[in-house]
């Protein structure tokens, strides 16, 4: 290791805090996997043909997928842009002794010529990773789908997921059928001024609520309605005229509606007793009057994909300046993502042998995407988590390729794009304590802990639980702790 890694490997406060407080064992490991993982070799870079950071940033975050790369390895005989990206990924995923940059040329080659065009390649403007991401997806599908045109099958990839929209009228009632709704992505909105950190979690629970709809038309309201105009029509001639019609002439020149009015009314009574009004019914009976009502609607999670992708819509329109800018709100997000809360009751993705929240749908972060400028430029820099060390990290920005501690990566607050990988209920106690650190009945600490420049032992009896986290040791009382 160099001078410069060992100066970012002791700033690192957890490295700092594992050499207090964690149990010897702990703090031989984390050392031991960080300076393997730096003496290993350097993880390839990308170079940049123009401002084509964007799609650097999404091919490295694409390097931490083992699903999506184990799907590419298959398929790499049946197209040429998962040949392309597949040798593109091993080539930066290859440790070896100095940096070392790849072009993609040759995959936005394959990418561009029958699937999307690359502007970048003629005026060299500034592009969005989201949407180069999304372009991808469309193209890998595309490629992968045996057949073509009416005859071609859907392919489902790691970053797909299926999402269920559930609409219910708050006038009448009535739940209209579900409709599902594909997703490669989760596009987040911050809130237009956030004067304090805004949490992933938040934005995931502020997208999946229910929201209320005003001002849109029901087909059983409007239904309703024009059963209700037609019995007060009904009871209006059946009382303005009775049999005892005596002019022959008056009956002559008026006939007699009440047959097709009675008619129409049992029409749409029987439309009526469905639970949902069908379109069919509906477009027959043709309601003079469509009434609106309010609506309320709810997302929720029908299938899980194997890498979930999160998009943090960052755009926002200025109404001094009359034109949209950045919203550099600053964001926090978890290693671990529980994805339980979030699911329909007909998961078809979700365990089913126990309800318990653990085994559910858990995600593990696997890279992000972060935004350095202004909304109309800037630069693109990704952070992905090794797959060879999965407790290291590596920052990438375009050829620059480095070794990050994980607290760094979490301190990303202006991400733009997340992707986390799913683990399996089993590994989720493991994963819990990754950043929890272990002390036994016996102290384990060979020094005392330095802060402020007093030093301060800390009595491991005091705290019930044998693992001891971060925010529990920055927050112990001062009463138990004892000043030397």
């Amino acid at each position: 290791m160099t001078s410069s890694d060992f100066a970012a490997l002791w700033a690192s406060s957890e490295v700092r805090l594992k050499s207090a407080s964690c149990s010897s064992s702990d703090s031989l490991s984390s050392t031991s996997s960080t300076s393997t993982a730096s003496t290993a070799g350097v993880l390839g870079g990308l170079v940049n043909s123009g401002n084509s950071c964007f799609a650097n940033a999404v091919v490295q975050t694409l390097a931490a997928s083992s699903a999506l790369r184990k799907l590419l390895e298959s398929k790499q005989n049946e197209s040429e842009l998962c040949r392309e990206l597949d040798l593109l990924l091993e080539r930066i995923c290859a440790r070896l002794p100095s940096q070392h940059s790849h072009s993609a040329a040759a995959f936005l080659g394959a990418m561009h010529k029958p699937y999307w065009t690359l502007s970048t390649a003629v005026d060299h403007s500034q592009q969005d990773a989201h949407e180069f991401f999304l372009a991808l997806a469309d193209c890998l599908r595309e490629a992968l789908a045996p057949g073509s045109g009416a005859a071609a099958e859907e392919v489902r990839l790691p970053i797909d997921g299926e999402l269920e929209s559930h609409v219910a009228c708050l006038g009448c009632n009535e739940q209209q059928p579900v409709r599902c709704v594909p997703f490669s992505s989760l596009e987040l909105t911050l809130p237009r001024l956030a004067f304090s950190p805004v949490s992933l979690q938040s934005m995931l629970e502020h997208y999946f609520a229910p929201e209320q709809i005003d001002s849109v038309y029901c087909q059983r309201c409007s239904l309703l309605a024009a059963r209700d105009h037609l019995a007060r029509l009904l009871q209006k001639t059946d009382f303005s005229s009775p049999a005892a019609s005596s002019s022959p002439s008056s009956t002559s020149s008026k006939p007699d509606i009440r047959p097709i009015l009675r008619s129409r009314h049992e029409a749409i009574a029987h439309a009526l007793e469905n639970s949902v009004v069908q379109d069919a019914d509906f477009e027959r009976l043709k309601p003079p009057r469509l009434v609106a009502a309010s609506k309320r609607r709810q997302m929720t999670v029908r299938t899980a994909p194997e890498n979930l992708v999160v998009h943090i819509n960052r755009s926002r329109y200025d109404p001094a300046g009359q034109m949209p800018c950045k919203n550099t709100a600053a964001v926090t997000f978890p290693e671990i993502l529980d994805f339980h809360d979030y699911l329909s009751s007909s998961d078809s993705s979700a365990p089913e042998a126990s309800s318990d929240n653990n085994s559910g749908v858990v995600y593990r972060l696997a890279s992000i995407i972060v935004h350095h400028g202004s909304h109309s430029m800037g630069h693109y820099i990704a952070y992905r988590r090794n797959q060879d060390f999965p407790l290291t990290w590596t920052r990438t920005s375009d050829k620059d390729v480095s070794d990050v501690s994980e607290s760094e990566v979490l301190a990303q607050s202006n991400v733009t794009m997340l992707f986390y990988e799913r683990i399996s209920a089993e590994s989720l106690p493991y994963y819990q304590t990754t950043n929890v650190y272990t002390c036994t009945t016996e102290p384990l600490i060979p020094e005392p802990l330095i802060v402020d420049n007093n030093r301060i032992n800390i009595p491991v009896q005091q705290y019930p639980s044998p693992r001891i986290s971060l925010a529990e040791l920055i927050s112990v009382p001062v009463s138990i702790l004892s000043t030397n």
